[in-house]
């Protein structure tokens, strides 16, 4: 491939390919960010010997916010139920 062509080849793939480099960073993080604070809301619980239902882990697990999950685990730090950290 001449200098020319393959200078332009790498000025494409810089354009098309950092975006979604960068996406894909960036959702690859967000997953595991997520799955890190199910499993410490998990293990908070179960160091209090605070009891979860398989209901309530799925729901824990299928959360998708990682807003609502970082309330969550924040109030799995104080409360005395699952219900608690639900909000309840």
């Amino acid at each position: 491939m001449p200098v020319k062509d393959r200078r332009y080849a790498n000025e494409l793939r810089e354009v098309f390919e950092g975006p979604a480099r960068k996406k894909g960073f960036e959702e690859g993080f967000a997953r595991g960010m997520r799955s890190a604070t199910i499993e410490h809301i998990l293990m908070v619980l179960g160091s209090r010997s605070i009891a979860a239902c398989r209901h309530d882990v799925a729901e824990i697990e299928e959360c998708t916010e990682q807003a609502t999950l970082d309330v969550w685990f924040v109030r799995s730090l104080s409360a005395a139920s699952v219900e608690e950290v639900f909000g309840g």
